[in-house]
């Protein structure tokens, strides 16, 4: 009996297309995968009609109907390498400075797509898959605990994924970049809102893109997927309960930008602002004799200019969208 593939040497390459859905090679950005989900599914419906024989109890002919692709997978959240995805996952990119450099990333058109390319296995057969035509429907960049790394993880929609086939069979084997660039939860300052500050226990920052299949007849497969609404931006904060400010702000329906700033070494920063936003909700339930903590929800809006959410890296990397 063959043994199992395993896990170990999972990784996520991808490669910025010009054409919808015209794959890309080599797939020359890559990362370290935490997890990873990529799908393909022939949809399928029951032919209609009513069966002329005897005996016929259930249905006996199918349709095949419209390929649906797509997946998530989940990195470490880190002060270099992350700019494709970012951009990917927001829209608009511009870089400044002239070293060290500083990346701002902030809503606006989503890029025409990416190849992805997910090796599955570090063992040897047909371990990889090609996604083509992949927009970013969704990304969540999560801070738990101040002794582990962040988070960050996508969701997205794919045009086509091809067969399984061996690793890199599109293009340059995996290369990454310099280590020692995780953004860990101790580097993570304090989320600062309408003149106070918050010390943070967790935080979750999500951007949902509102992303929809554009399926017209002659092709099972996708055109260029679109927003369906304008994207929402939500954070998620919980902190522990010192103060009533955050429930009086809350009731005063307060408007203003909140930002948190994570700092590396050398010269690795990394600011999040979530622009005009407003407290959606600022639960404090009681659930034992320990520290009360509250649960804290902003969403982001649109002022005409800042479209909700802005996220500017410090590096050392002249490229914005490079590993």
């Amino acid at each position: 009996m063959a043994l199992p593939l395993h896990g170990r040497g999972a990784t996520v390459g991808a490669a910025q297309e010009t054409t919808y859905g015209l794959a890309v090679s080599p797939r020359t950005n890559w990362r370290q995968t935490v997890t990873s989900s990529a799908y393909r599914k022939v949809t399928r419906a029951y032919r209609p009609g009513l069966v002329g024989v005897t005996g016929a109890y259930a249905n006996r002919a199918t349709v095949s109907g419209t390929t649906e692709c797509g997946g998530s997978f989940e990195h470490v959240l880190t002060y270099e390498g992350m700019g494709l995805m970012l951009y990917h996952a927001l829209g608009d990119q511009v870089t400044t400075g002239s070293g060290p450099y500083v990346h701002s990333y902030t809503v606006g058109d989503l890029p025409i797509g990416l190849t992805l390319e997910f090796i599955e296995s570090g063992d040897s057969g047909s371990v990889a898959q090609v996604a083509e035509g992949c927009k970013l429907s969704r990304m969540s960049l999560r801070w738990n605990a101040p002794g582990e790394v962040a988070r960050a993880s996508f969701d997205f929609i794919a045009e086509d994924i091809a067969a399984y086939a061996a690793a890199s069979s599109g293009g340059s084997a995996p290369a990454y970049g310099a280590g020692g660039l995780d953004m860990i939860g101790h580097q993570l300052g304090a989320l600062s809102w309408n003149g106070n500050n918050y010390d943070l226990v967790s935080l979750e920052m999500i951007i949902d893109n509102r992303l929809t299949r554009r399926n017209k007849l002659g092709s099972r497969l996708t055109k260029e997927p679109t927003r369906s609404d304008f994207c929402q931006v939500t954070w998620r904060a919980e902190v522990e309960w010192e103060n009533n400010n955050a429930h009086t702000d809350f009731r005063a329906e307060v408007q203003g930008d909140v930002a948190v700033t994570s700092t590396g070494t050398g010269n690795h920063a990394a600011t999040f602002t979530l622009q005009n936003a407003q407290l959606w909700d600022a639960p404090k339930p009681v659930d034992g004799p320990g520290p009360g903590r509250q649960r804290l929800e902003w969403r982001g809006l649109s002022d005409g200019t800042d479209e909700g959410f802005k996220i500017a890296i410090t590096n050392d990397d002249s490229s914005g969208i490079a590993n």
